[in-house]
């Protein structure tokens, strides 16, 4: 998700969210998980704060490609 920055503290992420989650839940989902950048301070706090919590740490590796 993302929010422009005019509209944020607003509620806009939290409206956003729980639509999600009706979503979610009127498909009978018992999780919902997101991937964010860990750089992105200003989210990761939101997220946590929306009660979303880090439950592995991914690191990627691209390959060259080759022809």
């Amino acid at each position: 998700m993302y929010v422009v920055p005019d509209a944020r503290r607003g509620g806009v992420l939290r409206a956003l969210l729980a639509a999600a989650e009706r979503w979610c839940e009127s498909r009978g989902l018992t999780e919902m998980r997101l991937h964010n950048v860990p750089e992105a301070e200003a989210s990761a706090a939101a997220w946590q704060a929306l009660g979303f919590e880090i439950v592995e740490h991914l690191r990627v590796r691209h390959l060259p490609i080759r022809s």
